[in-house]
């Protein structure tokens, strides 16, 4: 099998991205109870409190539904434009190869880590540093295939199949 991608990411795949990093984890629930008390504290304050208390019930309710995915689009958005020319990956039975201008890497499957599979996007971390950002929107209707291809070459070759594998209850990792 033979899987190949050409893409540029975009300042929304690089805000999906950090929100599902954000969202998917226990940062996530904080900022859902943080906004959750500042909702609650928002209506039953507004009237006993001045301007200043006013504003800082809006700024802390609107921390982390408004500010931070507007600091996360234009942190995305300076990330996408660091990148001004297209990159190719292809996945094989011999690895994983990245493109880009005129820099070729080649990467075998005994180097690879396991692919993030999420609901917008594969996430290929070759070397664990780096990541690949290949969305619904690079992947069309080849996303279960290409996933399905990378976790059998990694269960086969890969020296980090196990990475991000949680032990059995009672096991110690």
């Amino acid at each position: 099998m033979r899987y190949s991608y050409t893409f540029r990411n975009t300042t929304a795949d690089f805000l999906l991205f950090r929100l599902g990093n954000t969202y998917t984890n226990w940062t996530g629930a904080i900022n859902v109870i943080w906004t959750g008390v500042f909702a609650v504290l928002l209506f039953t304050q507004w009237n006993k409190t001045n301007i200043i208390g006013k504003i800082l019930l809006l700024i802390g309710f609107l921390l982390f539904l408004v500010i931070q995915p507007l600091v996360m689009a234009i942190v995305g958005h300076r990330q996408a434009k660091k990148i001004p020319v297209d990159t190719t990956v292809t996945f094989d039975e011999k690895g994983m190869q990245i493109e880009v201008e005129k820099h070729l890497q080649r990467i075998p499957w005994k180097e690879i880590y396991p692919m993030v599979k999420r609901r917008s996007m594969l996430i290929a971390a070759p070397d664990g540093i780096h990541a690949y950002l290949l969305t619904n929107r690079i992947l069309g209707d080849e996303k279960e295939a290409l996933y399905a291809f990378h976790e059998e070459m990694v269960q086969k070759y890969s020296k980090y199949k196990d990475v991000g594998k949680k032990a059995p209850a009672g096991e110690k990792q």
